[in-house]
Order: C-alpha cells, then sequence, then structure tokens
C-alpha cells in the first residue's frame, strides 16, 4: 500500500484547530501557506469553485465582446481571453493529473476554459472517477479585484506630501508650453527684472516652482495637504514683448493663493491647470484612478484515499493510526521540529503557516501494518 492510501491530517504541538490541510507530505514550511490536500470523497469542496470561477470568467468574457462589440465567436472570445489576461482580469485555473506511484504526468498542466476539452464537466468527471493511481493537482490564479475612486484616501494625502510634495511637482511639470501659451502665457522673465529686456519661452519648470507643498494636518478628523501658491524668482508673463522693469501687469494672475487638499474630497489632475487671459484658476477634476487589486494563488491536489483528523494530544487516536499503518519517522520528526520552532517565534498566527491560524501537518502512510504489531 503506498502513500496514497492514507492523508491524515494532524495539529501539531499545542496548536489545535480546524483548517484545511496543507499540500505537501514533505516537509512543511513557511511557504506552504495557501497550499491545500482533498480526498476524493470531498472533490466537489474544490469542483464548486472551479465551477465558479469558470463562470466568472465567461461573465467577464462575454462583457469584453459586448463593450467591444465583437460577435460571440470562438476566435472573439479567445481575443478577449489573450486582452483579459494582460490585465488580470480573469481567474486563471490550471490541471494536471500525475501517477501517483512515480509521479509522471498523465495529463499535462492545462488550462480550464469553457468550450474546450478541459472544461468543467471533464473536471467533474476527472475528479469523481480518478483512478486509485492517480492524483490531480490544481493551481488557481484569482483575478485581482480593482478598486476605482475620485476621492483623495488618507494615504493619498500622505503620498502627496512626500518628498516635499514631488508628486504634485511632477505633476505640474507635465504642464506643456501649448498649455500655457492657449491660456495667455507667452514668456517668463526674472520678477526682478531691471532695464529692457525681453522675455523667454515659458517652460513647465517655472509654472511648478510657483507652488510649496506644505505638510499634513488634520482638520475636523480628516487629514488635510495645502499647497502655496505664489510668485517665484521667475515669472510668467502675458507678453513676449519687451519688458521695462519689473514686471507687475504683465505677469500671471493668481486666483488662489492657497489650494487644500482634503481626505474624502475630489482629486485634481495637476497636469491640467485652468488658464484664462494669463490667470491662473482652479485644476480640472482627476479621472477616477483604478488600482489593481492582489492576485491570490492557491494549489489543490486531489488524492484517492481515505481521510482521517485528529489532535495531536488525543494519544489513544494516535495509537490507533500508528497501530495500523506506518509512517516515515523522520518526516514527522520534521514537522514537530518546525510546528515548535514556529510556536517558539509565536508566529502561528495565520501570517506564516496557516491562514486561521492553526498549524496543520499531513502525514502519508507507507503502508499498512500487520495485526498485532505496533
Amino acid at each position: 500500500m503506498n502513500k496514497k492510501n492514507l492523508a491524515m491530517a494532524m495539529a501539531a504541538v499545542t496548536v489545535v484547530g480546524s483548517a484545511a490541510p496543507v499540500f505537501a507530505a514533505t516537509t512543511p514550511s513557511e511557504d506552504n501557506a495557501g497550499r491545500y490536500t482533498i480526498v476524493k470523497d470531498k472533490y466537489k469542496d474544490i469542483f464548486d469553485e472551479v465551477k465558479k470561477l469558470v463562470k466568472e470568467n465567461d461573465g467577464a468574457i462575454d462583457a469584453y465582446l459586448k463593450e467591444n462589440k465583437l460577435q460571440d465567436n470562438d476566435e472573439n472570445r479567445g481575443k478577449a481571453w489573450t486582452e483579459l489576461s494582460k490585465t488580470n482580469s480573469l481567474n486563471i485555473i490550471n490541471i494536471t493529473v500525475k501517477d501517483s506511484d512515480d509521479n509522471s504526468v498523465v495529463v499535462p498542466k492545462t488550462v480550464v476554459k469553457t468550450n474546450t476539452v478541459v472544461d468543467t464537466d471533464y473536471v467533474e468527471n476527472k475528479l469523481k472517477n480518478l483512478d486509485t493511481d492517480e492524483y490531480v493537482d490544481f493551481d488557481i490564479t484569482t483575478k485581482a479585484s480593482t478598486v476605482s475612486s475620485t476621492k483623495y484616501t488618507a494615504a493619498d494625502i500622505y503620498n502627496l506630501a512626500d518628498s516635499s510634495g514631488k508628486k504634485i511637482t511632477d505633476k505640474l511639470k507635465t504642464v506643456t508650453v501649448d498649455q500655457l501659451k492657449t491660456g495667455g502665457i507667452l514668456g517668463q522673465i526674472s520678477a526682478s527684472n531691471s532695464g529692457e529686456n525681453k522675455p523667454v519661452e515659458p517652460t513647465s519648470d517655472t509654472f511648478a516652482s510657483y507652488f510649496t507643498v506644505g505638510a499634513v494636518k488634520t482638520v475636523n478628523n480628516k487629514l488635510t495637504l495645502e499647497i502655496a501658491v505664489a510668485d517665484p524668482a521667475t515669472v510668467l508673463v502675458n507678453t513676449a514683448e519687451n519688458i521695462t522693469d519689473a514686471p507687475t501687469s504683465q505677469k500671471m494672475k493668481i486666483t488662489n493663493a492657497k489650494i487644500t487638499l482634503t481626505e474624502g474630497d475630489d482629486r485634481l489632475d495637476f497636469s491640467k491647470p485652468s488658464i484664462v487671459g494669463g490667470t491662473l484658476g482652479d485644476f480640472a477634476k482627476a479621472a477616477a484612478e483604478t488600482t489593481p487589486g492582489e492576485q491570490q494563488t492557491i494549489n489543490v491536489r486531489v488524492i484517492n484515499a481515505k481521510q482521517e483528523t485528529i489532535k495531536a494530544t488525543d494519544y489513544d487516536a494516535l495509537k490507533a493510526v500508528v497501530s495500523k499503518y506506518k509512517f516515515d519517522s523522520t518526516e514527522i520528526g520534521r514537522v514537530y521540529d518546525e510546528a515548535k520552532d514556529l510556536n517558539d517565534k509565536d508566529k502561528l498566527d495565520g501570517s506564516s503557516y496557516d491562514k486561521d491560524g492553526t498549524y496543520k501537518a499531513v502525514f502519508f502512510a507507507e503502508g499498512k501494518r500487520l495485526q498485532g504489531f505496533s
């Protein structure tokens, strides 16, 4: 009897509770988080999830075809898959079937998709009728959720204030000469100009130098960031003709000497100032900003086996199992040592190994003992 005959999930040391068993019979490690083993009798646990994820993919593809006014055919669905995959907008479900005796590949890794050979019907049939000498591996990467917002968050306020407002300054420097000239800004000259001098071409650097980003403050329980707007050493002017002495009426006029960004208020696009007739007004509101969420990868192995779950402190149950089955004592020792090490470091909190704070290990029996031996 080989290792497919028993998958026993054991809670180690003093940390006891319920969770999905880890995906490996080898020495466990912190890298095993997100890896699971399921016995054939419980195949629906994984199949129902696969079916749900495939349905989400089909919905995303349908929406893509509708949005891009494409006919619903195999070619266009393939195109939609390719484009949506680039933005992590699909769940990628891979299935591999292997021989449990020598780990040779029976069915190569294939993506589960509707209207292909390896669809959900194929998956269900394979799991339902899993051969005693085979196991199935799934590696599933879920689509990235996205967050779209037009409002400033607390994190936004801090990020914009960082490095003396570099993110804001960088945006201001993207304002083009054409934007300035269209708004009536035709040149720039020293604010302390003496004598008759001709202004030079206006620049985005000079425009950006009008703005000084302050520090984050809390006002009425909301984070705020103030930006002062004032004439710099070189000023923008509304003429390209010679200017005598210090510019006054020719200078770019400033409507608001202070811009306040407040948590929860509309975002501003600092690359789109309103400049009309040589007067600087407000900035345009920013378009919705979409932030991709994190993808999650989960590995699941389905085996043709009998499963027993016991607590490490249940010595009678332990004795009954080890009296019936033979286990690799080296593997058991390794599991114990790592669990003890994690426990000593107080890392069994869900952050390192098991998602609900419970340490679990899977042991595979090497063979059934003869009755009367222990």
